[in-house]
């Protein structure tokens, strides 16, 4: 996508076999993962440089990205455990509301989510809504503690 979108070609959509531009949103939220939101063309260049170094030094090998690239893989790891943790934050919050102040405190959407956990967790487990009640802030203390 950055090599294209430097050199303003057009990608071929493996789906479709259409010409598309590069996706900039894409790549702006893969920037934002590696904290390089400030001068992205400086990025992108610094990129492409890197993997021109890495092609030029081993002709004919297949690149592996992870090695080339560790300190933006761990930019991208971290980045998508933060999100995680908020994402079970949010859960986390709505299930205590569901539990505690009954279903009917929170929206739809995560109701039935909701709701199909405490039956999951009944049905496979043996767990009541009493108990769901008392062990999950437990668990959610313990596993997912900010």
């Amino acid at each position: 996508q950055i090599s294209h979108q430097a050199k303003g070609e057009k990608l071929v959509n493996s789906v479709s076999g259409a010409l598309e531009d590069a996706d900039e949103r894409l790549m702006a939220e893969t920037e934002e993962s590696f904290g390089a939101v400030e001068n992205t063309k400086t990025f992108r260049e610094a990129m492409i440089g890197r993997v021109a170094a890495w092609a030029i030094d081993n002709p004919g090998e297949t690149i592996n990205y992870t090695h080339l690239f560790p300190d933006l893989f761990e930019a991208m790891r971290a980045s998508f455990h933060e999100k995680q943790k908020a994402t079970i934050r949010g859960f986390r919050e709505g299930m205590e509301r569901y539990l505690v102040e009954g279903p009917e405190t929170i929206d739809r959407r995560d109701r039935d989510r909701i709701t199909e956990v405490v039956e999951n967790l009944d049905q496979q487990f043996g767990y009541s809504v009493e108990i769901s009640r008392e062990i999950l802030p437990y668990l959610f203390m313990a596993r997912y503690n900010d």
